[in-house]
């Protein structure tokens, strides 16, 4: 049996649970976005299913590992390797070592054609390959050689949890892996009426993908939680004619960070005004770098202390 469901995070871990425990005595293998995902998860089913058997929890990487019996390099290591190639062709360049490591990930991630790129850009790309020859391996390498490998990987059940966009190598692995599986579940955090699935046609193609990977038509959450049916609104930008009327959430379209950051800082001052502390509250930013100078300004501008924080992506890893 092989299903595909899509819908909240708390609608998934219910089936996940149910799954997990219609296939005891099974060797299920849980493939997670991220490693703190993996401890969430493993907390969450140890309290509802107590002592779980013959379940593994991996991440994409972990599952690649295991395939190939590769270690890849680690990110320092890369941009060591990347910081060191710029500063024999310009030392001034050496501070683009990071923005150079991520251009390489999503060109080899999604297998992007180069022909574009300037001629140093893809100088600096074919000099970091030739280092690395057959001696070491990048993450994206560690994918590439997963999806091409002989394996002895097996497993009963598999369940890929909390994926809701994949990179044209991490595709190849699940290929590879599916004939590697007797059962195959996607349990996918994104609504197919919402507003980003509707502008961001990735995810379109992730859901395609893992419908073909399970050959089963989509199971879709069906729920009347205002909280839940309002965040589908978000990205649909026709924020003043929104069908519910719910008193948590509200919607704004600003026309930039400054803006976004002004109702922000008045809003911070209604719940100061109700005999809150400024350390009570939380801002969840998704791109942080982005908005750092915005809010330097804006929160200087109104006497607004903060603290910046970054040891947990709530958007792709919520409690």
């Amino acid at each position: 049996m092989s299903k595909l469901y899509l819908g909240s995070h708390s609608f998934l871990k219910e089936k996940l649970t149910e799954i997990i425990n219609n296939n005891k005595g099974k060797q299920i293998t849980v493939v997670v976005y991220t490693n703190k995902q993996r401890m969430f998860l493993k907390e969450y089913l140890t309290e509802k299913l107590g002592i779980i058997y013959n379940t593994e929890f991996l991440t994409m990487m972990d599952l690649s590992k295991r395939i190939t019996n590769i270690e890849p390099l680690q990110d320092f290591d890369k941009e060591l390797i990347i910081k060191r190639i710029l500063q024999q062709k310009n030392p001034q360049l050496e501070g683009l070592y990071t923005e150079f490591s991520s251009l390489i990930e999503v060109i080899k991630e999604h297998q992007l054609k180069t022909e574009k790129l300037s001629d140093f850009v893809k100088e600096i790309i074919k000099e970091y390959e030739n280092f690395k020859s057959t001696d070491y391996y990048d993450r994206e390498d560690v994918h590439i050689k997963a999806s091409e490998t002989q394996t002895d990987f097996k497993t009963e059940t598999l369940i890929i949890y909390g994926l809701r966009t994949l990179g044209s190598v991490h595709r190849k692995v699940f290929e590879k892996v599916k004939s590697l599986a007797n059962d195959i579940y996607a349990l996918v955090p994104v609504f197919p009426d919402s507003g980003y699935y509707q502008n961001y046609e990735f995810f379109e193609e992730t859901i395609k993908f893992f419908q073909n990977l399970t050959k089963s038509d989509k199971q879709v959450e069906q729920t009347q939680d205002e909280n839940i049916r309002t965040s589908l609104y978000i990205y649909k930008f026709d924020y003043e004619n929104l069908p519910i009327n719910n008193q948590n959430i509200t919607l704004i379209n600003p026309k930039n960070e400054i803006e976004e950051l002004e109702f922000v800082a008045s809003e911070i001052y209604k719940i100061i005004d109700n005999k809150s502390q400024f350390y009570e509250i939380g801002i969840v930013i998704p791109d942080i770098p982005k908005y750092i100078p915005f809010l330097k300004e804006v929160f200087t501008k109104y006497k607004i202390p903060y603290y910046l924080l970054e040891q947990n992506r709530y958007i792709d890893e919520p409690i």
